[in-house]
């Protein structure tokens, strides 16, 4: 799929079941701004191997329930999730291996209850967690598991 300009799908935006932009080529911003997808225990958003020019925007509300896909995606700008809330409470939340982001990366007021992943990524800017949860769910809790954590073993940070 190839988009001239945004992929929009703010505040009203609602659905069950995955989101599919893989590798998907977007000149504009993908904006999340306010949405919720609902697929537990399975992807919610896949955008592997998606090229997006002018940032994506996972912001003010944003909720998902499964995991939220960005492997090997090619972002031209800005990746933030601030006041998102992501949820796969047995796994992976975010997945992000080998993505590019040319600006900045950052995860602040909010929660992720399951692993983030960003082997490989390469960051261009500046990597930014502040006030941002990661909770293990309650399965992991229970069995002993502490699988809720921040993996970035071979990420490349570059200086801006």
């Amino acid at each position: 799929m190839i988009v001239q300009g945004d992929v929009d799908f703010a505040d009203a935006f609602r659905t069950q079941g995955m989101v599919s932009l893989f590798g998907a080529r977007i000149d504009g911003a993908l904006i999340c701004i306010g949405a919720q997808l609902e697929n537990p225990g399975g992807l919610a958003l896949n955008a592997d191997g998606a090229t997006i020019k002018r940032g994506a925007f996972f912001t003010r509300g944003f909720r998902a329930e499964g995991v939220v896909a960005l492997d090997g995606a090619n972002i031209g700008s800005v990746l933030l999730f601030e006041d998102a809330h992501v949820e796969n409470p047995t796994s992976i939340a975010l997945q992000a291996s080998k993505m590019a982001v040319q600006g900045n990366v950052s995860f602040s007021n909010g929660t992720f209850k399951g692993s983030i992943w960003l082997l490989g990524a390469k960051i261009g800017g500046s990597l930014r967690l502040s006030t941002t949860m990661l909770r293990a769910g309650r399965s992991q809790a229970s069995s002993g598991s502490m699988d809720s954590s921040i993996t970035a073993l071979a990420a490349i940070l570059s200086p801006t």
